[in-house]
């Protein structure tokens, strides 16, 4: 970590911190610690120095810091934080080209954000939390499904802790709240077709947090958080989250809005009707057919009522 995460870091702890404290903890010198906390204060932190006192955190900017992000992270990683960017999947995909294995990537701004199935992700400026995270990896490939649903639940819990809210997800990884759609997931996986193993997952959150302008097409689907959080605690969130999110299934069928519903899925380019009777340990959806016929979804998209 950073000498300016880690006294970031300290400072989160809410209370008077020393310089030297700082300076023993990062192994730096109290001019080093110094630095740190201008350019934080640059930043827009605000930053109360008492003298022969210490620090004391008095305020944390609006905006996505990296410091914010790495400061609150339990397992650091490299953060970059972009103020504009195409895609920040497609920034995290250039990265690993050029070596980097683990990075969380945020940005204010996507002009090209995607979505599942090629769409585009509508990402204005300054009103969501865009984000990837590029992971190591060595699960087979066909675990994509499952590897989404554990994406899926981190970001739920996530949500779920800062709003203290309840959210539901649409299988398999859109997350809903009051009926419409606040947070969108892309997982990619980049990996060895021969061995059938992925090397590394490009995993893509995108979270409307705060109400912004919309096209009119959109103004029916896209909706936003129950009340505002601080984006570089909800991308740490996301993150943390994720460390635990396997083996949570249940959790993940307790949140979902298909299960018990009549539902419409796509198949082969072709909508069709059923049933969702059940989601396996997989992540498939199991599907029953008009005709009593029991399929297990394992891509594609579905639509089903909400109201």
């Amino acid at each position: 970590m950073t000498v300016k995460g880690q006294t970031l870091q300290s400072l989160l702890a809410g209370s008077e911190v020393s310089g030297q404290d700082i300076a023993d903890m990062c192994s730096v010198s109290r001019t080093a610690v110094w630095k740190a906390v201008q350019a934080l204060q640059a930043e827009g932190y605000g930053i109360e120095a008492r003298t022969n006192g210490g620090y004391r955190l008095t305020g944390e900017p609006e905006a996505l810091s990296e410091a914010g992000i790495e400061a609150r992270l339990h397992d650091p990683c490299p953060v970059r934080v972009l103020s504009d960017v195409d895609s920040t999947n497609a920034y995290a995909k250039r990265l690993l080209a050029r070596g980097t294995g683990r990075a969380l990537i945020a940005a204010e701004h996507q002009s090209a954000g995607r979505g599942r199935m090629g769409r585009d992700f509508y990402s204005p400026q300054g009103t969501g939390l865009y984000m990837t995270l590029l992971l190591p990896s060595g699960r087979p490939m066909g675990e994509a499904v499952k590897i989404t649903v554990e994406a899926s639940v981190a970001v739920c819990r996530a949500l779920e802790e800062l709003c203290g809210e309840q959210f539901g997800i649409k299988w398999v990884n859109d997350i809903y709240y009051g009926g419409k759609k606040v947070c969108g997931i892309l997982t990619e996986a980049v990996g060895d077709l021969e061995s059938g193993v992925t090397t590394h997952l490009v995993l893509g959150v995108g979270v409307n947090v705060r109400p912004a302008p919309v096209p009119e097409a959109l103004k029916d689907i896209v909706g936003w958080l129950p009340r505002p959080v601080d984006r570089n605690a909800l991308a740490a969130g996301i993150a943390n989250q994720l460390s635990r999110a396997a083996g949570s299934m249940d959790y993940y069928r307790s949140r979902s809005l298909a299960l018990g519903k009549k539902v419409r899925f796509l198949e082969n380019g072709l909508w069709q009707e059923g049933f969702a009777r059940e989601i396996d340990d997989t992540g498939a959806l199991m599907v029953e057919t008009e005709d009593g016929a029991v399929k297990a979804l394992k891509s594609g998209e579905i639509s089903l009522r909400l109201a």
